[in-house]
This record gives C-alpha cells, structure tokens and sequence, in this order.
C-alpha cells in the first residue's frame, strides 16, 4: 500500500511537471485582432489589413508592452461572436484590440475599442474621421493611445519614433498599406516598389520590399532577387537609420545571403532594440545562434518568438525542428504536437511525427500508419515520406510500388528526382544494372540544379550522395568536401555538422569505413547532424540501425559498439543541467 501511495504521488507530481499552470498574462500585453474592412469598393482590399499591420508595427516598437504578432491573430478574423476571454487565454494576452476600417474616396474612416480580455469590459474607444493624407500619422497616434490606456512607459526615443510619420505622400501610403495586406510577395514586393518611385524618401517602403525579395530568393531568380534585397535595405537605412526593420532587412540579406553571421546577428540586435516585439528578429536570432553553436541561446530565442506569436505554425515549426536538430525527441514532439492542435491537417506536422517515432525507438511499420489518412499532396511529399518509411523497414517491394504509382518526375525540388530514388532501391535490393540506368538519367538534372548555385552547399552535399551511390568516389568526395568548404563547422556549427553527416555517409558507401565510424563516433553527440527527415544522411541511432546505406559497417566491432550503446547527449544535457 506504501508502495502504491509512492506512485500515485509521484504520478500526481508528474502530471504538475508536464502539464504546469498557466501564468497569469501580463498586465500590459495586448493583441490586436484584425480590422473589419467596410469598404464598398473592391480595390481598397487589403487596405484595412495594411492598417492593422502598421498598428502593429507601431506598438512593436513599445519595450514596456507585449504585443502579440499579426499571424497570430489571423484566426480571429471574423467580429461575430468573439469570445475575448477565450482569444486572451489562447494569445496569453490581458487586452484586445479591435476595430473597423472604412475608406471611401479620400476619406478613413477608423473604429478602435481597446478591451480587457480577462473581464471583458471596454478600456477605451475612439473614432477617427480623416482624410487618408491626414491618417498617414494615424498608426502613431493609437499606440501612443493605447500605451497610455494601459499605464505603459514610453521612453523619450519610443515617443519620437511614433510621432515620425513615415511618408507625406497619400498615394504612396495607400500602394504600401495594400502591399501589407496582401499575402502574394511578389506582388508585395512591386507595390512597395510603386509606392517608393512616388516617394523616394518612404524608408519603411525600401525595408519592407527588401524583406520580401529575401523570402523571394529562396524560391526565384536567387541572386536577382538578393542583389534587390541588399540595395533596398541599404537604402532604407541610409534614409533612417535607426528604423528596425530597416536594420532586420539587411540582418536578413546578411543572414540568408551572405551568411555572415556575426554582422548578421548586430543587424538584429538593433532592431530589437527598435523594435523589441517584432517575433521574427529572434526567429531569425535562434536560427544564427545555432549556426554558433550556441545552442542554449537558439532554444530561449526561438521560445521567445513563440511566446510573441504562439499561433504562428512556423514559428513554432522553427522552435520544433530547432529540438529535433538536438535530438531532443520528446522537446520536438511536444512542439509538433502543439503545431498539430493549430493545424489539426497539416502533413508536414504528420510527418515530422512519424519520423519521431522511429527516431524514439519506434518501427517504421508503426510510423506508416501515422500516415494512412493523410492525403497525397501536390509535390510529393506525402508519398516521399511513405517510399522512405517502406525503405527504413526494408520493404522494397512496397517502396517500388508507391514511386510507380507516384507519375510526376520530382518530389517538388531538383534533390528530389523520383528516378534518384528509384535508384536508391534498386541498389538496396541488389538490382545493380536497375540502379545505374536510373541514376544515369537522375545525374544530368542533379548536375545542372547543382551548377544553378554553385555557391550553395546543398547542392553539392546532395550531388556528392548522389555520385557515391554509383561508386562514384573522387567525384562524391569532391562534391562533399566543396560543400564542407562553403559551410565549414567553424563558422556554421548547424549546416558545417550536417555536411560532416554527408561526407560520413559518402565514406560508408565508397568503402571507406574507418573514417566513416570516426566521423559518426563525434556526430552522434553534435548537435545539427541531422535534418529535415527523409536525409539517409541524418546521424541518429534510428537511422544508423535502420538504413540500408550503412550496412557496409555492420560487421564492425566500432560500429556494433556504436549500435549496442545509448545515445549519447547532445547540448540538450547542458541545458538541462543549467535549468536545474
């Protein structure tokens, strides 16, 4: 009875540690749910949410508020029967925001009413009649408003920064509200550009349309767009240098286009000081911070972008892989276990959850039925991540049917060639002449994908797997090592340590063994060798077991050792430590 009565305590006690009480939010936190946009005419569309936004950017600037970012209140975007009791526990926010725009001609017309979600009473409200010239300061006005509504200090430099208006020209104040409101970057991107050719001097404008050709890089015209980016948030900053967007616009371009970390992470540390709410400047902080190696930093910045914007899905994706790169499977799970209650369909989320089953000691047989009701997405994926859960269970005759049936060519990117693929199982099950021809008609598009960047390590990790899949062996080397060269571990400690996992899985295909388990003995405690799944590449005892591509080790006695201990720890250990 003794004994039972232990448990049960501890298991209440457990159950204290796992799921804790929420915290009371703080008094001077505030939300602002999207603006109800009257207007009549079709083309003003956009503009009441380009609004919303600026108030938002406004009250971002505020260090003694908590302001909840705009993605975050997407879901509340419909006034009828908002329940601000429940939108101030799910956003963990004392007061909301809410209001209506109407623009008729040259006339504003805005509704605010500023409301105590806890109680549900009404703080404050005001009206504000205008012409859209004389609203251009409007976003100003009403965080200084609400900052006194809700007994916040402002410091002198916060008081000036809200009374700058950031444009006079009504024209160009209306192309960059609409570029705000609209989802469509490209198009963004031109109107913030229109509303600078009509005032050179608009410095928010340049800042925001280099943030947006940043994102676009990533997926058109690479370096056009990333040439743009720089000039414009150079130019931003040469008309106000002490703007923060302007300073997280060429953090970006540094960040992602240079990959200059260091210069990167000063660019940032002014914005926040500018804008101290803004969640994507510690989204971006954590990403650089484990390119540093400094891992404990990156988890407590990347929560703290979560906390500013906790129904952001990619925000918390972001915090989510962050633990899985630190094999921390139970911190990633929980994440993505929140991220699925947010985005109950998502298959990106489904997916990340399989794969940390197998990671956590579970079958990839198990994990598959994680999948069975997931439908088939447009590039691939889905069926990607069945094909390569039917190859970790070594049930190739599944694996060839699922790639048969799948009729595209790719899986949504270049380094994902169906015909690759069709090689890698073909040389798993022992079908040599099979492998080569598909590999044969993969190479030239892998090749061609690769010379595109040539200064884009991916792209020659990948091509490097690629040549030692067909014994290949200076070629993949050469291909792993330039990678490693791009992104050496002494400089990025996340991307430097995955490329290391390439190169380790090159050695084990080509025959060269001992450097292959000396390179896994110190990955298998680095934090980054791992990515995304579907990487036959990953470093993690799941995978090392489990894939096929490492049985050339298998009658080592390093390599059994290897299999036959725990996991070792990573940087999570560290924190753990720190926290106790």
């Amino acid at each position: 009875m003794c004994l039972l009565l232990g448990v049960s305590v501890l298991w209440l006690l457990r159950g204290q540690v796992a799921n804790p009480p929420e915290l009371p939010a703080p008094e001077k936190s505030i939300a602002v749910l999207p603006f109800q946009d009257l207007s009549d005419n079709k083309d003003n569309s956009g503009f009441g949410a380009g609004i919303q936004d600026d108030v938002l950017t406004s009250l971002a600037q505020i260090h003694d508020l908590k302001v909840i970012s705009r993605t975050s209140v997407v879901a509340y975007q419909k006034p009828d029967g908002r329940n601000m009791r429940a939108i101030g526990r799910a956003l963990g926010v004392a007061n909301v925001l809410e209001g209506s725009v109407r623009r008729a001609g040259n006339r504003v017309l805005v509704n605010v009413q500023l409301i105590d979600a806890r109680h549900d009473r009404h703080l404050w409200a005001e009206r504000y009649d205008r012409t859209v010239a004389d609203s251009i300061g409007l976003q100003g006005e009403l965080a200084t408003q609400i900052a006194v509504a809700l007994k916040a200090t402002l410091a002198p430099e916060e008081k000036a920064r809200l009374s700058v208006k950031p444009t006079d020209n009504s024209e160009a104040y209306v192309l960059y509200l609409t570029a705000l409101g609209k989802k469509d970057e490209i198009a963004a991107e031109e109107l913030c550009v229109q509303a600078t050719a009509l005032d050179p001097t608009f410095a928010s404008a340049y800042a925001r349309a280099s943030l947006l050709n940043s994102v676009i890089a990533g997926y058109e015209q690479p370096r056009v767009r990333k040439a743009k980016a720089r000039a414009q948030a150079e130019e931003a900053l040469r008309l106000a240098p002490t703007l923060g967007e302007a300073h997280m616009a060429l953090g970006l371009c540094l960040y992602w286009g240079d990959r200059k970390y260091d210069a990167a992470l000063k660019e940032f540390q002014l914005a926040a000081a500018a804008s101290p709410n803004n969640a994507w400047i510690y989204n971006y902080v954590g990403g650089i911070y484990r390119r540093q190696g400094r891992w404990r930093e990156a988890v407590a910045s990347f929560d703290r972008a979560v906390s500013l914007d906790p129904r952001n899905v990619e925000m918390i994706f972001a915090a989510a892989n962050n633990r899985l790169f630190m094999r921390d499977w139970a911190g990633a799970t929980a994440r993505f276990s929140q991220l699925l209650e947010i985005k109950p369909k998502s298959s990106l989320t489904k997916i990340a959850l399989a794969y940390l089953a197998v990671s956590r000691g579970g079958e990839p047989g198990a994990s598959q039925t994680l999948l069975r009701d997931v439908p088939e997405d447009a590039d691939g994926l889905v069926t990607l991540t069945r094909w390569d859960l039917a190859m970790l269970a070594r049930d190739y005759a599944t694996a060839e049917k699922i790639l048969r049936d799948f009729t595209s060519k790719d899986f949504g990117s270049k380094d994902f060639q169906k015909t690759s693929c069709q090689g890698r199982t073909a040389l798993a099950r022992g079908d040599i002449e099979s492998a080569r021809r598909y590999f044969a008609e993969a190479t030239p598009i892998m090749e061609s994908w690769a010379h595109e960047d040539p200064d884009d390590p991916d792209r020659h990790a990948e091509l490097g797997l690629l040549y030692a899949y067909m014994q290949g062996k200076e070629e993949a080397l050469r291909e792993c090592r330039r990678a490693i060269e791009l992104a050496p571990e002494s400089q990025d400690a996340f991307h430097g340590a995955l490329f290391q996992g390439d190169l380790a899985l090159v050695y084990a295909l080509v025959g060269e063994a001992d450097q292959a388990i000396t390179l896994i003995e110190r990955l298998l405690s680095t934090p980054g060798a791992l990515s995304w799944p579907i990487s036959p590449q990953n470093i993690t005892l799941a995978d090392l077991r489990l894939r096929w591509e490492w049985d050339s080790l298998r009658s080592n006695p390093r390599f059994q050792k290897i299999l036959a201990a725990p996991e070792p720890k990573t940087a999570l250990t560290t924190i753990a430590q720190t926290k106790r």
